[in-house]
């Protein structure tokens, strides 16, 4: 709301800023996946048989483990498994269904407890949330 009804001063800058953020986090996530993805290949049966995966997760698991065997991922490695990630995304539809409608809910009693509907309604944003 902040850059719609105030632009940022040195729009640039503030746009440059965010970027280097982005990237910043970029790096902490990769360098995090390559450390997790170590421990992942150490106890990789461990992990399988707690977890009790199917076949599709143990080669999901196994794709993250190769993809992120660098420190620096494995782009097209990852883009592979992109069709193992989508149907297991659609397995847990359901799931991803009920938390977003409950996500609405608690972000509707947020926006009604902070009043902050009414700027919802004057930007135009007429989402109701049950």
């Amino acid at each position: 709301m902040y850059s719609i009804a105030i632009p940022p001063f040195e729009p640039k800058e503030k746009a440059q800023r965010i970027v280097n953020q982005i990237e910043r986090d970029y790096k902490e996530l990769t360098k995090s996946m390559y450390e997790l993805m170590k421990l992942v290949r150490r106890h990789r049966n461990m992990i399988i048989d707690a977890l009790d995966l199917d076949e599709t997760q143990i080669l999901l698991l196994d794709g993250l483990a190769t993809a992120f065997k660098n420190e620096t991922p494995d782009i097209e490695s990852l883009t592979d498994y992109l069709p193992l990630i989508v149907e297991e995304m659609q397995k847990n539809e359901k799931k991803r269904q009920i938390f977003s409608q409950e996500l609405g809910k608690q972000i509707g009693k947020f926006n009604s407890t902070y009043s902050l509907v009414t700027i919802n309604h004057a930007l135009g944003i007429n989402r109701q949330y049950k």
